[in-house]
């Protein structure tokens, strides 16, 4: 494990048998400036890793590109992510990727719809996704990331940790477009809530389906149904909810 994505702090811990002094590994969290274009800088806060992976993703999953070849070069500093674009997008700007991003375009919700989604086999998305939940080494540690992953037929290809569940989908987006994996096909798993930026940042990508440990909220499902993307939900052991897509 990345020794820099902990630090270890002296705490006090009290139960019911009374107060225990110990050391206690906390997840890091940095803030990055984010410059695209030479335009206004974005402060970022995430966890200190897969920079790279989290830039290219998040330039894909915000509609700044459609693939790796509309960046013309792009740097990763200490405290800092610059990019330019071959083709920047008309009116197009960076806001923070989180829950307080960028309210969508009213066009979005006008785009076509995905083909019919293949509803995932239980007896392939149950075991992936417990393998991919025992996957998060720096949760088991700290308690403190979510965690995403790619998937296709339950075959985890990429995974990342990261304080932010929106940084996370990013990061593994990333990496599948380092490794020029097609999306189609490819489900997300998620550790964490999905909101309707996490679905607007999936079908960006041109990803259907979208597995999460936890619960959607109502724009999310509301979008899910409306793009004939994939959801569920609450995927705990043999148990899971389908808020959109029909098995």
């Amino acid at each position: 494990m990345n020794s820099e994505l902990l630090k270890s702090f002296s705490i006090k811990r009290f139960t019911d048998q009374g107060q225990q002094e110990l050391h206690d590994q906390v997840v890091v969290e940095k803030t990055v400036k984010l410059v695209i274009d030479g335009g206004e800088p974005l402060a970022v806060s995430l966890s200190p890793h897969l920079l790279e992976e989290f830039l290219c993703g998040f330039l894909l999953t915000s509609g700044f590109i459609r693939s790796l070849a509309d960046i013309r070069e792009y740097s990763i500093g200490p405290d800092s992510l610059e990019v330019s674009l071959l083709k920047p997008v008309a009116g197009h700007r960076a806001l923070a990727s989180g829950c307080t991003g960028t309210p969508l375009p009213e066009a979005f919700f006008d785009r076509p719809p995905l083909p019919p989604q293949p509803f995932p086999e239980s007896e392939i998305l149950l075991p992936g996704f417990a393998k991919f939940l025992a996957c998060g080494e720096i949760f088991q540690a700290s308690g403190g990331t979510h965690a995403a992953a790619l998937a296709r037929n339950g075959e985890i290809l990429c995974f990342a940790e990261d304080i932010g569940r929106h940084n996370a989908l990013d990061k593994v987006v990333g990496m599948a477009l380092k490794a020029g994996l097609d999306f189609s096909g490819l489900s997300f798993y998620s550790s964490g809530r999905v909101s309707a930026e996490i679905v607007r940042k999936a079908l960006r990508a041109g990803i259907g389906i979208i597995v999460s440990h936890s619960a959607p909220t109502s724009l999310a499902v509301r979008l899910a149904i409306r793009a004939n993307l994939t959801l569920l939900g609450f995927v705990r052991g043999r148990r899971f909810n389908v808020y959109s897509g029909a098995p």
